[in-house]
């Protein structure tokens, strides 16, 4: 898929969040579709999320964003410096000229280069852990959840339901934006880890977090 355009959302300070691994037609805790199989890690890949951290941003959140999904559902990500499968990093000063506004971007299952990018702007971000799950739900195959209200220009097509339409998910724009507003950190909704256990089941891994 390609992730070569990017959506918006203007929020009340008029400043704005840009999301940038949906494209403009795609959108969803709804999992994308390519023609009419989910785009998700497979059985052996899903235990094998190895990571590398070339950001300037600690480990500190990033695990603690990876932990949101591996704590819910049957992945498993891993610290590897030697042989990453994905690795985070900043933004190339051509990347920041180009994309003003954005936050991060991420990828889905299959595309390349496999990578979460982190922009200058995300360093004053209130709720970065937050920041960081949302674009792993993209990672892990899954869309902007208000696509379903209309909130932005995003449609529906390759889009399919997991759960009902849910307002509190990671994976809606304008949880985050007002959960940034109160000073609160979004983590994933019930809904998230119902409809993420769906997909990447906890019998897919041999232990279960308490």
């Amino acid at each position: 898929m390609s992730s070569n355009h990017k959506d918006e959302i203007t929020i009340t300070n008029n400043s704005k969040y840009h999301c940038h691994t949906e494209r403009d037609s795609l959108a969803g805790l709804t999992v994308n579709i390519d023609g009419v199989k989910p785009t998700i890690w497979d059985a052996d890949r899903r235990l094998k999320l190895t990571w590398r951290n070339d950001t300037i941003t600690p480990d500190g959140p990033l695990i603690e964003a990876l932990n949101y999904w591996e704590k819910a559902c049957g992945i498993k990500f891993t610290k590897d410096e030697k042989n990453p499968f994905f690795t985070f990093r900043d933004a190339t000063p051509e990347e920041e000229r180009e994309l003003p506004g954005v936050v991060a971007y991420a990828f889905f299952p299959g595309d390349s280069p496999r990578e979460v990018v982190l922009l200058a702007i995300f360093n004053s971000q209130f709720n970065k852990v937050s920041v960081l799950a949302h674009e792993l739900g993209h990672l892990l195959g899954f869309r902007h959840e208000h696509i379903w209200i209309g909130l932005t220009q995003e449609t529906t097509e390759g889009a399919k339901k997991v759960t009902r339409y849910d307002k509190n998910s990671i994976m809606h724009y304008q949880k985050i934006f007002d959960d940034q507003d109160r000073g609160i950190i979004t983590k994933l909704s019930t809904l998230d880890k119902a409809g993420a256990r769906v997909i990447y089941p906890l019998s897919d891994i041999h232990y279960i977090w308490l």
